[in-house]
């Protein structure tokens, strides 16, 4: 069983009776304000689920389909997006610094309030 929190650590926003958040289906889930630093995510589909505010510093996103996710203020410095896909995804005032962020297409997404720390 994996348990996903909030960044306080008090409420519990999921419950997977999975061994790993590799390759994970959490599709429209509310991950609203989550703890999930270093989590290892790849290939799994967060299309149309709802991480305003997460955590998801160092995390591996590689080839994770996080397209229609809502990504409003959510902290991605340091992560591993190669090849994820934020096709109609919202990046409002979303943190991109340190992030790898080599084949991702964010082409037609509004990324006028993205935030980039150049390092």
């Amino acid at each position: 069983m994996i348990y996903i929190y909030d960044k306080k650590g008090f409420d519990q926003l999921a419950c997977l009776d999975a061994a790993s958040l590799r390759g994970a289906g959490l599709a429209g889930l509310s991950l609203r304000d989550a703890n999930l630093v270093a989590c290892d995510l790849a290939h799994a589909d967060l299309s149309n689920a709802d991480l305003t505010g997460a955590d998801l510093r160092l995390a591996d996103l590689s080839s994770t389909d996080l397209s229609g996710a809502d990504l409003s203020d959510a902290d991605l410095s340091g992560a591993v997006l190669t090849g994820a896909r934020f096709h109609g995804a919202v990046l409002a005032g979303t943190c991109f610094s340190a992030a790898s962020l080599q084949a991702v297409d964010l082409s037609g997404l509004d990324v006028s309030r993205i935030r980039i720390v150049a390092g």
